[in-house]
């Protein structure tokens, strides 16, 4: 049964349906709302690629499940070390 999940993305509402609530939050980032900041590393969350912070703290997205996270919760992309201001101006800002 599909659920409805809302998150403030790059300050934006946004509200999508899941099919399954217990994906990793890195598949709805990038294969539902399409935001390719955060990347798929190794999928173990040791190696940083999909790190996000979720009220002000970082998380590995590739390991956060979406049902874990709460409509009113406060999530931001964060930029990878390494990479301009530029480069990842297009990434994706959860809140």
């Amino acid at each position: 049964m599909a659920i409805s999940k809302t998150l403030d993305v790059n300050g934006a509402r946004i509200t999508t349906s899941l099919d399954d609530p217990d994906m990793p939050l890195l598949y709805l980032l990038r294969d539902n709302l399409g935001l390719h900041g955060p990347r798929f590393g190794c999928g173990l969350a040791q190696c940083g690629a999909c790190t996000v912070h979720i009220d002000g703290k970082a998380a590995r997205s590739c390991v956060t499940l979406v049902s874990s996270i709460s409509d009113n919760k406060e999530n931001r992309h964060a930029r990878r070390v390494g990479h301009s201001r530029k480069a990842t101006s297009g990434a994706a800002r959860i809140h």
